[in-house]
């Protein structure tokens, strides 16, 4: 993991920096990843119509490639305030802008989830489900929820959305993790 790539950055730089300045009012959730079966997107994409009734300025931002990408298109488009882009080259400012990560993997094809130490890295509160590695690799410094449930997962999402010092608390928590051989892995 480097650190020097994925660490805190600048949000309203970083939006800048990807042409997204339009959403610095937006809480945004990122994906990021490939977008295969396994990573579980349509789970996100069922939950974030009920994060949208709770948080109205919540921005879904699906950053990664895969043969489902046609699909999460689809299911995207009649939704509002849901952007897919293709794999990008600099996801550590994807990191940077983001209020919230999330990665709902559904089955054990998800054995680690390097997005996921990524985003830790770059201080992000993340949400991830229950199984895996993602506990080992999260402990206590994210929220996990049961896969293959939209509903936990949209509740996971408000609650952080809604509470920017426990998002604080917890992403300052994963940065501790994701250094190697820190006190918080312990």
């Amino acid at each position: 993991m480097d650190l020097q790539k994925f660490r805190p950055g600048n949000r309203e730089e970083s939006l800048r920096k990807l042409g997204l300045s339009e959403l610095k009012e937006k809480k945004i959730i990122l994906f990021l990843g490939r977008l295969v079966p396994y990573k579980g997107v349509e789970y996100l994409l069922a939950a974030f119509p009920e994060v949208k009734k709770k948080i109205p300025e919540a921005y879904l931002l699906i950053v990664g490639d895969g043969p489902l990408k046609e699909k999460t298109l689809e299911a995207a488009e009649g939704m509002g305030d849901v952007k897919v882009l293709g794999r990008q080259e600099d996801n550590s400012s994807y990191y940077a802008a983001c209020d919230v990560f999330a990665l709902p993997s559904v089955t054990r094809q998800e054995a680690f989830g390097i997005s996921l130490l990524e985003a830790m890295a770059s201080e992000k509160a993340c949400v991830t489900t229950d199984i895996s590695g993602m506990p080992e690799v999260v402990g206590h410094a994210g929220v996990l929820v049961p896969p293959k449930d939209a509903k936990a997962l949209a509740s996971a999402l408000v609650e952080l959305l809604e509470d920017p010092h426990r998002r604080k608390a917890l992403g300052e928590l994963a940065r501790q993790r994701a250094k190697p051989n820190s006190t918080a892995r312990r």
